[in-house]
């Protein structure tokens, strides 16, 4: 995917919960959810804010970056018509390149319905497009073991969870997983899908692999626990959680309640 020289980037953002469009929008306090779901359909992507005073560590050039919002909750990216969402995305990646960024990042649910900006490289030529996804699976995984060196967990002899292990990251997890802890179970939804990833995964692993639809039961017996959803909604309480076990989460929206927070302080939430 080719474009402008990468000097200025966009960023494609939002909304994660109702509370997030109050605290941007005082007067949406007290407004009803089906009026403000209808409210933010009418909105076009627009230009959020602006990002100054990064240089690049690699030639110390100067990047400016634009937050450009795309104003729908998470069910709506969902819910509204494939052909719905595209538009938003063509507006939003057009409005980044009026803007003269080079290239524009797929934050939240627009990288997961978005097939990966694959169409939307295609349809709006002349500027680079990325989900991020690379350096996501990155950080959880080292976010993950330093979690588990701080609480003293035995990483080669850990028993590991991904959920959403049927995704693009979530898999990508599994594979690097299975390679360094003793057991990995795979969770998901799908089960043909979670039995079709598991056999593919296997000759290339040396951990035990597992594979379950039920999350919650995959997780009571995890010390290391990945979650990589699409969810609305937080999935992981903190009842379902072992002693002392710890959590990368790389969800938007969270996958982790946050009563974990004050309800669980035997976990590491990372």
């Amino acid at each position: 995917m080719n474009g402008a020289p990468v000097r200025k980037f966009g960023f494609l953002v939002h909304p994660l919960s109702y509370d997030d469009v109050e605290r941007y929008d005082p007067g949406a306090v007290g407004k009803g959810r089906p009026i403000i779901k209808k409210i933010l359909e009418w909105i076009p992507p627009y230009r959020v804010s602006d990002i100054v005073g990064v240089r690049s560590a690699a030639t110390g050039e100067e990047i400016e970056g634009h937050f450009i919002g795309v104003p729908l909750m998470p069910e709506q990216w969902l819910e509204l018509p494939r052909t719905d969402i595209m538009a938003r995305l063509v507006g939003a990646a057009e409005l980044a390149k009026e803007l003269g960024c080079g290239i524009i990042g797929l934050g939240g649910f627009s990288s997961v319905v978005g097939d990966g900006g694959v169409t939307l490289a295609e349809t709006v030529p002349g500027i680079a497009i990325t989900t991020g996804n690379s350096y996501t699976i990155a950080a959880g995984i080292q976010s993950l073991f330093r979690a588990a060196h701080e609480l003293e967990i035995d990483i080669p002899g850990a028993s590991a969870v991904v959920i959403g292990a049927t995704g693009s990251i979530g898999s990508a997890c599994a594979q690097i997983l299975g390679n360094k802890v003793a057991r990995v179970t795979l969770a998901a939804r799908n089960a043909t899908r979670l039995k079709n990833l598991a056999h593919a995964m296997q000759p290339h692993v040396a951990a035990q692999l597992d594979w379950t639809v039920d999350i919650r039961d995959a997780v009571r017996n995890a010390d290391l626990v990945l979650t990589a959803t699409s969810a609305v909604s937080a999935i992981v309480e903190p009842e379902d959680i072992k002693a002392g076990a710890v959590i990368s989460e790389v969800s938007l929206p969270h996958d982790v309640s946050r009563r974990v927070a004050t309800e669980r302080p035997d976990v590491l939430v990372s």
